[in-house]
């Protein structure tokens, strides 16, 4: 009851917001996950010295996806889209030098 109570006002409060919008928030969610995973992945195969970049570039689709719908989105920052895109394509660059300089130490 402890756990079934507070799950099923949750649910029973979110039939009144428009699904589309909760999509959205769940699509955003799942795509951040993905690209902590991937990434953990290609950690653990540096670690190991395998062929790292089996994770990493799905890693990096992920990453550049993520950025570019935070920035495009109307729930994110609403930029333009040819200045979202080549933010996103810079800070996917930086976050991906970034992760592996400290990943090779």
């Amino acid at each position: 009851m402890k756990i079934g109570i507070p799950l099923f006002a949750a649910a029973f409060v979110l039939t009144f917001v428009d699904f589309t919008l909760i999509w959205r928030y769940v699509a955003w969610a799942q795509l951040i996950i993905s690209s902590a995973v991937l990434l953990s992945a290609t950690a653990y195969l540096i670690k190991k010295e395998k062929h790292y970049i089996v994770t990493l570039v799905p890693a990096i689709i992920c990453i550049l996806i993520t950025f570019g719908y935070i920035l495009q989105a109307p729930e994110g920052l609403k930029l333009p889209p040819m200045i979202a895109n080549v933010i996103s394509v810079i800070a996917t660059a930086i976050v991906t030098i970034i992760f592996l300089k400290i990943k090779r130490k």
